[in-house]
């Protein structure tokens, strides 16, 4: 029986469906951690105008928790802004375009395997490798996580494009690789890998194409956003190679599922030559290096694996912060994983040879099956904000950052015994170590603790908030203010949101609450002003039309 030419291209359309299967169970998830201020807070995403201000700014720089960590990333706002004109706060939607986005780096990244001559065999087992991935979880099934699959996806048309035989190729090259590192930092390394991996003469037209998008990028990102240099561990040059092993096992385990799925994971510097990561990521490296002697091929896999991985192990930071402290995440896998995927079938099939295919196969199906179900699986850590900070601060408690998203996000479920318990822990715990709690770990205390109380115990408690801390800032005036409001203390509720205003201006909530107590004092032309300041910010939201109908309302008493 004769076998159709065409099989490679239907077994590839088959594990591609198959992926998309995979990650099926995402649609039922909800927005999770960064999605809500990336997507849902960002007032800026609703007009024209403001989209405009989003993509000439800092990537995290949303109007209602201003931060700038050194990011821009213009491509993912706009898919952001472009959905949300769409289909409006769908969660199923943004989750449905990261897993169309993951199934389209998959058929480049078998594209570009095929351009490149690669086995069939080879490049379908890849493939296939690279579906059952569990690292992908947090890249696929997190919205905000699609930063990496635009990256991806650009990453390999730039390769696919720079390894074809038309002779205007450079021209596409170009804007393909300026839509990558826009969409990523860590597409800075698409040049080195073209040039490794497609080979080729570096002729000046090439050598245009790669490098005028880099500067253009460069330039623009250093004129309209504050980059800040690197933070955290490790702090000295020796620290920093003594990571680079453990970072490779843990990315090596990421890969295959043997380390949990979830969110980030600390990496501390290594202190001392007799920890076991040290020992076992340096056999890796050197496993690594005798196979590339043996098999010159796998080689060229194996070093462009490792260059991939470098802004993971922070060779390549691109003078950016490392995300909340915590160096490596399986995020950083998606991209990587791919080639070293597609240079794992390749190797296995040379090893295997014509004759011993089905027993490969039979030794690595219960392996991917099981990579499938655990996949499958990690996804339920993202179902909703409550359910994944549980999950992590559970497998690894004690990070402020994490205690505080997940007494809020239990406390916005509904869930309020389960935050007040939780609080409480979180609250012992420092307590006992002898640690004063972070300012806003304190006040997501306070606010839960204050749930169910009398509006006059509510107020007593902010009052004594505000008093204690150094420096107030928006948040706490703002509390402050609504817990006057309720307490019906209007004069006092209204010098709150004033300064709640004047310590963040754009503070769109402060504006509303400070036209609300105007009202409430007969202070008119004092609400409209609020009214006023507010629609500068955002003329679409909702409260700024509650405020004007009370305003109207008490102008025909």
């Amino acid at each position: 029986m004769s076998v159709s030419p065409r099989w490679p291209d239907a077994a590839a359309a088959a594990i591609v469906v198959g992926a998309a299967l995979l990650f099926a169970p995402s649609l039922g998830a909800d927005f999770v951690w960064d999605d809500r201020p990336l997507i849902l807070d960002d007032t800026r995403l609703r007009t024209l105008r403001g989209v405009v201000d989003a993509i000439s700014g800092d990537f995290f720089d949303w109007a209602s928790d201003a931060q700038a960590y050194g990011y821009w990333r213009p491509l993912v706002t706009l898919t952001y802004a472009a959905q949300r004109a769409v289909h409006g706060p769908l969660a199923w939607a943004y989750h449905l375009f990261n897993i169309a986005l993951h199934c389209i780096v998959m058929v480049l990244g078998y594209a570009w395997g095929k351009q490149r001559g690669l086995n069939p065999w080879g490049l379908c087992l890849g493939l296939a490798l690279f579906a059952v991935m569990p690292s992908h979880v947090e890249a696929v099934t997190w919205v905000a996580g699609r930063t990496d699959l635009l990256a991806a996806a650009a990453v390999l048309a730039t390769l696919l494009v720079d390894g074809s035989a038309q002779p205007r190729r450079h021209l596409f090259v170009a804007p393909l690789l300026l839509a990558a590192v826009m969409s990523k930092e860590l597409a800075v390394v698409t040049p080195v890998l073209a040039l490794l991996l497609n080979g080729g003469r570096l002729t000046a037209g090439r050598a245009a194409a790669f490098a005028l998008p880099l500067l253009l990028w460069a330039v623009v990102r250093s004129t309209i956003v504050a980059v800040r240099p690197s933070v955290g561990p490790p702090d000295s040059v020796g620290e920093w190679l003594l990571t680079v092993p453990a970072a490779v096992e843990l990315y090596l385990r990421g890969l295959t599922g043997l380390s949990a799925p979830l969110a980030y994971r600390s990496l501390p510097p290594v202190d001392g030559l007799s920890r076991p990561a040290l020992w076992s990521g340096l056999t890796l490296l050197l496993g690594g290096l005798a196979a590339g002697l043996r098999w010159p091929s796998f080689g060229k896999w194996a070093l462009a694996g490792l260059l991939c991985l470098a802004p993971a192990l922070n060779v390549i930071r691109v003078a950016a912060p490392l995300d909340m402290g915590f160096p490596v995440s399986d995020r950083f896998a998606y991209l990587p994983s791919l080639l070293w995927a597609l240079g794992l079938g390749a190797l296995l099939v040379d090893l295997f040879g014509e004759g011993r295919r089905r027993l490969a196969l039979g030794l690595l199906a219960p392996a991917g099956l099981a990579m499938a179900a655990v996949l499958v699986s990690a996804q339920a850590a993202w179902v909703d904000d409550a359910t994944f900070f549980s999950a992590t601060n559970a497998r690894n408690p004690g990070r402020p950052l994490v205690e505080i998203q997940m007494v809020e996000a239990l406390r916005r479920a509904g869930r309020l015994e389960d935050a007040q318990a939780a609080g409480e822990i979180i609250a012992r715990r420092h307590v006992d170590a002898g640690e004063d709690m972070p300012g806003a770990l304190r006040l997501t205390l306070l606010a839960v603790a204050s749930v169910g109380q009398p509006p006059t115990t509510v107020q007593r408690m902010w009052r004594e908030h505000v008093k204690a801390i150094p420096e107030p800032n928006a948040l706490d005036w703002l509390n402050l203010g609504m817990a006057e409001d309720r307490a019906g203390d209007w004069a006092a509720a209204e010098l709150a949101f004033l300064e709640a205003v004047r310590d963040r201006p754009e503070f769109l909530a402060a504006w509303v609450g400070l036209g609300l107590v105007r009202v409430k004092r007969d202070n008119l032309l004092g609400a409209r002003a609020a009214l006023d300041q507010g629609r500068v910010i955002d003329p679409a939201h909702p409260g700024l039309q509650q405020l004007e109908d009370l305003i109207n309302a008490a102008e025909k008493r």
